[in-house]
């Protein structure tokens, strides 16, 4: 008898566990929703709960969106309460299921969950778009209570019709008393689930049904505003064109109030549908004018059309002059265009001699030649070398130093002024190192005249 006993009350607390640990995990689930989620989540049920309010829908809608954000928070924290009063009566069943004092399981109960509600604070607090509130635990907290009690309600009153059937039946005992409440416990709670989970699968068809009506009526907005932008094209008359623009604009200030209307506001997606409507008849009226401008064009057509074709034969004669213009243009100037040779850089030491180790290099000396060039135009010539480091940075002594390449003001390392006759010029340019140089590939760039007319390349070794 005994170790039947035993084995009721392990399966019972089984049960209890179970339970106990779908409804944490079922809270944390909800926690760890995003904040944009959570709240169209609440939204959608505050909207469902007010849809048949006949005084919210008549509200402006100012009072109305304030109203439904005052609902929303409520809805938010009856949710949090009822789902800790759950936690609350599973805790205290389970509770009740060992030999211990009544006070004893009432602090553990409420110990455990006042303890996981504040986690499920702090893991909120983590979530995107989610905040931690003290206030939330205090609800959660409540809600505890309010399950702790009902458990202590139950079984008071098992006590007393176990002490009444005792007299009139010895074999009814208190652990038999203990699962019936439980059972009827279990049952209320899984009825709540089954009604809570039909609610809102019938919230959520009703909501998708909704979403798909204001989409469809989106798309019709959208075809009618590209059919008036495509019949702005075919037109030719100006007075017409803007008519279309001005019904155009129309159907898209519509179409942005459509976007911010709620999918269950029957009485605005009606009110727009009308427009619609409307406003596809102002469009078949403008169609009729339309192919009556067309008829009358067709004509101007057939006569303008020679004169195109000669035009467009000037037009192709003097693109064609232009083009091998340009090509010329082109040509000149590449062939002007002078050209650094010879390029190369020695770093040396304090004594003028080659240095081989960067810690023994003193400065830079940058020779090349300005290549003979009897097309180029002749007299001084601004040189400019960039020295760049093998991170692409560039050698300065100021960041002021600048000059214009291709649109934009570069920096430079150096700059020198040359006298050039269209003959060879021999240039050397010194560069003093004050910096911390590191190992690896360097590169100059040699300019003049707004264009790059050089390049050198050169490795350092530690």
């Amino acid at each position: 008898m005994r170790k039947n006993k035993i084995s009721k009350i392990n399966i019972l607390r089984g049960i209890l566990i179970i339970l106990l640990l779908a409804t944490f995990i079922r809270i944390f689930c909800f926690s760890n929703q995003n904040g944009i989620k959570s709240s169209g989540v609440s939204r959608k049920v505050t909207e469902m709960v007010t849809s048949n309010m006949k005084k919210v829908q008549n509200m402006p809608k100012n009072e109305k969106e304030l109203f439904l954000e005052h609902t929303e928070k409520i809805i938010r924290k009856l949710a949090h309460f009822s789902i800790y009063t759950v936690v609350g009566l599973l805790m205290m069943s389970l509770m009740s299921t060992y030999k211990l004092k009544q006070s004893k399981r009432i602090w553990i109960s409420l110990i455990v969950g006042v303890l996981y509600a504040s986690s499920d604070e702090i893991h909120q607090y983590f979530v995107p778009g989610r905040s931690a509130r003290v206030f939330d635990v205090m609800i959660d907290s409540a809600g505890v209570c309010l399950g702790i009690c009902i458990v202590i309600f139950v079984l008071w009153i098992a006590r007393k019709v176990m002490e009444r059937k005792k007299k009139e039946n010895k074999e009814v005992n208190k652990l038999s008393l203990l699962i019936v409440a439980v059972i009827v416990l279990v049952l209320i709670i899984a009825g709540a689930g089954y009604y809570i989970y039909h609610q809102k699968q019938q919230m959520t068809d009703l909501v998708e049904t909704f979403d798909l009506e204001k989409e469809s009526l989106e798309d019709e907005y959208n075809e009618l505003s590209l059919q008036y932008e495509g019949y702005k094209f075919s037109v030719g008359n100006d007075s017409l064109v803007a008519l279309l623009s001005t019904e155009q604009a129309k159907v898209q200030r519509l179409l942005e109030e459509l976007r911010t209307v709620k999918a269950t506001n029957a009485k605005e997606i009606a009110r727009l549908k009308k427009e619609l409507d409307t406003l596809r008849k102002i469009m078949r009226n403008y169609v009729v004018q339309i192919d009556s401008l067309n008829r009358e064009n067709e004509q101007l057509k057939v006569e303008k059309k020679e004169a195109v074709q000669k035009y467009q034969r000037a037009t192709s004669q003097a693109a064609t002059l232009k083009k091998e213009k340009e090509k010329l243009t082109e040509r000149v100037t590449l062939a002007s265009r002078l050209d650094a040779t010879d390029i190369n850089v020695t770093p040396v030491n304090s004594r003028g001699k080659l240095a081989k180790r960067i810690k023994k290099m003193q400065q830079f000396v940058v020779t090349f030649k300005i290549a003979k060039n009897i097309t180029a135009p002749v007299g001084e010539k601004m040189v400019y070398v960039r020295i760049m480091k093998p991170d692409d940075d560039i050698l300065v002594k100021s960041r002021a130093d600048v000059f214009a390449f291709e649109g934009k003001e570069i920096n430079y390392s150096m700059k020198k002024m040359i006298e050039y006759e269209g003959e060879e010029v021999a240039v050397t340019m010194y560069w003093n190192i004050e910096e911390f140089l590191s190992p690896g590939t360097y590169r100059v760039d040699i300019f003049s005249d707004g264009n790059l007319i050089g390049q050198k390349r050169f490795t350092l070794d530690d």
